[in-house]
């Protein structure tokens, strides 16, 4: 009448002793480490193609341990990840803009931090200017700006 259905076996590997403990990949130095990043540029900036961002519902304000963020707005430059702007408590110091290299795409990221009273400001750059651009130019002269590259 019908076909019958092919049964699949799936097989475990007879003999475990084959297999490599954790602690014997990390003596033969495994995974290899990744190759060195090249050198961080002195200024970069980014055209702000699109955005997302999202609010943390498991932080409350008044239940933050130091360093962790209210809010993230993540950035986009074509199709690329290029740049997260961190929203922290307004008493909060904030740490400096930092450049990160991206292994895995080769393209430099842009991490920016403001308080979460900037955040509707910030915002609304982001939907009622015609271009947006992340800039980094230091740890302590970077910004999210409206002024296009020179």
């Amino acid at each position: 009448m019908g076909k019958k259905k092919k049964r699949v076996v799936r097989h475990l590997p007879a003999n475990f002793g084959n297999l490599i403990s954790r602690d014997e990949l990390i003596l033969k130095n495994w995974p290899p480490p990744a190759p060195p990043s090249p050198p961080a540029p002195d200024e970069m900036r980014y055209e702000v193609a699109f955005y997302g961002y999202y609010f943390f519902s498991s932080r409350p304000q008044s239940n933050l341990g130091p360093g962790q963020a209210l809010a993230v707005i993540t950035i986009y430059s074509s199709t690329d990840y290029v740049g997260a702007i961190s929203f922290y408590a307004d008493d909060e110091q904030l740490d400096d803009a930092v450049l990160l290299y991206r292994q895995l795409t080769g393209v430099w990221v842009i991490g920016l931090n403001y308080h979460i009273s900037q955040f509707s400001d910030i915002m609304d750059m982001l939907r009622t200017e015609p271009h947006v651009y992340i800039h980094y130019d230091g740890p302590y002269n970077s910004s999210i700006t409206t002024i296009p590259p020179a």
